[in-house]
């Protein structure tokens, strides 16, 4: 179940999000398509922006003295970061397999 919501959940949301962000800015017409391409870096940067707000304030918040503050970093924001970074990155490289042109060879 840690796993499932640690790990997983943030990936599979990952390849989601960024899969259908990157299929519905793909267009390349009309005046702004170059400036919809940027959309594709929204989910980044929230990630990116949730896991540091969630860091600071992990840190703001830990008066633990049996527990160390760097697995209190590790295990609840950085893990799901990463693998919602990861599932971001996989997302990406399904879009582009599924929507870029292929080319073949014939001899």
């Amino acid at each position: 179940m840690v796993v499932l919501l640690l790990a997983l959940l943030p990936l599979a949301l990952g390849v989601g999000l960024q899969y259908l962000v990157c299929r519905y800015t793909m267009r390349e017409t009309g005046p702004h398509w170059r400036a919809l391409r940027l959309l594709r870096l929204v989910p980044v940067l929230a990630v990116v922006g949730g896991s540091a707000a969630v860091v600071v304030n992990r840190l703001q918040l830990w008066q633990s003295e049996t527990v160390s503050p760097l697995t209190q970093l590790l295990f609840v924001p950085g893990v799901p970061g990463v693998c919602a970074l990861l599932g971001l990155l996989l997302g990406w490289k399904l879009f582009r397999r599924r929507w870029s042109p292929r080319i073949f060879r014939e001899t």
